[in-house]
């Protein structure tokens, strides 16, 4: 069986990267190394893990020197991974003894698979959305929303995701130079990964057995002050629209734009108070042409399958509906989303919906 490399990022949160490294430990799927990379902790984060960890053989402590993000702090370990898969698990997680076995074994089960993820229990949630009746996928405007499976299987061990679960997953080192665009820092970076190995001509994966291998912490890694939040909302606008300039083909990409443009609309009809932060994204994406065509023309050059092979797999949808608690704006997203799929089927873009 492969080696493996596993990536813990940590930013300031010593007690909880500890508790993920210990639980990684105890795996029964023992090829493995931990890269420990610290993402320019101001605290005492480097030297408690020197303490706990300095002397363990299967563990290397990295220092970034400075906050890369998400991804970029992710990238920094993969360039020093030795193993030929990888897998990235959030420090903010416990995973049981099985966890990385069942990743592997997914991994190992078909060569056109990419990438697999966990599925995860969530703290205070009692369980996890069944992924066997109720998938997920990607939207054409880059958003999660959901689907009804057609596929009668009863306890498949592996169902099809679009993307991937950033809190845990693993991938085939040898497929990307790296798994994410530094410049993401947060946010939308696991879509990108997703689009761009299936782009590539593979699948992504869910590991869907009965009993659940990582516990999530969701969120601990985010909370901060409210102008950190602020800028969340900018990198997210601002990574979901690089996704979409990059990924499509450019006879899909102008079939798209008109639902980009409105949902632009929409969401800032919708949530006027976020519009300040999100029009930086868009004065990003108008001031940055020659930076978004060469990130596009990167992408595009890896491309193995069309577009018409992964928007069958996406959905026409504007908006997940069922995320709105409001009945009135749960009828209006309705129609806004009906509207949405009238314009797809005109413009002979197949979704998920229309198999």
């Amino acid at each position: 069986m492969p080696k493996v490399s596993i990536i813990i990022l940590n930013w300031n949160q010593p007690e909880f990267t500890v508790n993920c490294v210990k639980s990684v430990l105890k795996q029964s799927y023992q090829d493995f190394e931990i890269l420990l990379v610290d993402n320019g902790s101001e605290d005492n984060s480097l030297e408690i893990f020197r303490k706990e960890f300095g002397k363990n053989e299967k563990i290397r402590i990295l220092e970034t020197g400075k906050n890369l993000g998400y991804a970029g702090g992710n990238n920094f370990g993969v360039k020093k991974a030795r193993g030929e898969y990888v897998a990235i698990l959030n420090n903010d997680t416990l995973v049981e003894e099985n966890w990385l076995l069942e990743l592997v074994t997914g991994l190992e089960s078909d060569d056109k698979i990419g990438a697999v993820s966990s599925l995860e229990i969530r703290e205070g949630k009692k369980k996890e959305r069944d992924y066997r009746k109720i998938g997920i996928t990607t939207s054409l405007l880059g958003y999660d929303v959901k689907y009804k499976c057609k596929d009668k299987l009863e306890n498949p061990p592996l169902v099809n995701f679009f993307g991937i679960k950033g809190v845990s997953f693993i991938y085939r080192k040898n497929l990307v130079d790296l798994p994410f665009d530094p410049e993401y820092f947060i946010y939308a970076e696991d879509v990108y990964l997703g689009w761009l190995l299936r782009l590539k001509g593979y699948r992504n994966k869910l590991a869907h057995y009965a009993k659940p291998s990582i516990h999530h912490f969701h969120n601990i890694t985010k909370k901060g002050s409210k102008k950190m939040g602020k800028y969340f909302v900018y990198l997210g606008e601002r990574n979901r629209l690089i996704n979409i300039l990059i990924f499509y083909e450019l006879k899909n990409l102008l079939k798209i734009v008109p639902l980009v443009l409105t949902g632009i609309v929409l969401f800032n009809l919708f949530e006027p108070r976020k519009f300040p932060y999100r029009s930086k994204s868009y004065l990003w994406i108008l001031s940055h042409p020659q930076k978004i065509l060469k990130k596009r023309k990167n992408i595009q050059k890896q491309r193995n399958i069309s577009d018409s092979e992964i928007i069958k797999e996406m959905s026409y949808k504007f908006y997940e509906e069922s995320e709105v608690d409001n009945y009135l704006l749960k009828k209006i997203l309705c129609g806004i989303n009906y509207l949405f799929y009238i314009y797809c089927k005109i413009m002979n873009l197949k979704t998920i919906e229309m198999k």
